[in-house]
């Protein structure tokens, strides 16, 4: 789940019998869920069938040349480039690709609901017995800069796409890849980044017995 935690934001993971659900934080009014699902989750909160987990990241180390990378993060990241078709390594290889190590800290929460129309909105609290443990995690981004006459908005997802469908049974394309369009202070950038799992617990938190 990791994988789709945002890294300059906290979130909720909430673990239902029937989804996962990863919400980030929205600045102006906290976690919230609009929509259909909204509905399911809340049942799933009031009933107290549900595992949550408060989500904050923390950038460890960033690196913005590949060969400042120590050696036992670069091993790992080559470990999974050598498993790239070899047009998708060597875009991560290239001299643009920033290499950070993050580590999100998973602390155990409670949630209370509250509704405004179609909008769920989740409150959290650190339960007395909380569970806790971090995962570590490395991420190389690439930055795709653009021009107002050359904007480079969606750059990001459309090279994406257009791997996912030339490489259909690469699952690290499929899963370790991920794209964000209308980046920057313009909104005309985009980026790919590449998340691997560097650290983890053993046993991966389940909805308790």
């Amino acid at each position: 789940m990791v994988l789709s935690v945002e890294d300059d934001i906290d979130s909720l993971i909430i673990i239902t019998s029937s989804k996962n659900y990863i919400i980030p934080r929205n600045p102006n009014v906290g976690f919230t869920l609009k929509g259909g699902e909204a509905g399911v989750l809340e049942e799933n909160i009031r009933s107290k069938q549900y595992r949550a987990f408060h989500v904050e990241p923390e950038e460890v180390e960033t690196y913005y040349y590949y060969e400042e990378v120590p050696e036992n993060i670069k091993k790992v990241l080559d470990k999974y480039l050598s498993k790239l078709p070899k047009e998708v390594a060597e875009e991560f290889r290239s001299a643009g690709t920033e290499i950070s190590t993050i580590k999100y800290m998973f602390t155990e929460v409670s949630l209370d609901v509250e509704r405004r129309n179609e909008t769920l909105i989740l409150k959290h609290k650190e339960k007395p017995d909380a569970k806790k443990f971090s995962v570590k995690a490395i991420k190389a981004t690439i930055y795709y800069g653009g021009s107002i006459c050359c904007p480079m908005s969606t750059y990001a997802s459309k090279t994406l796409e257009k791997w996912k469908q030339k490489y259909p049974e690469n699952i690290i394309i499929q899963r370790n890849i991920y794209a964000k369009n209308y980046e920057g202070y313009k909104r005309i950038d985009s980026t790919l980044s590449l998340k691997i799992v560097l650290e983890s617990p053993q046993t991966p938190p389940s909805l308790p017995t």
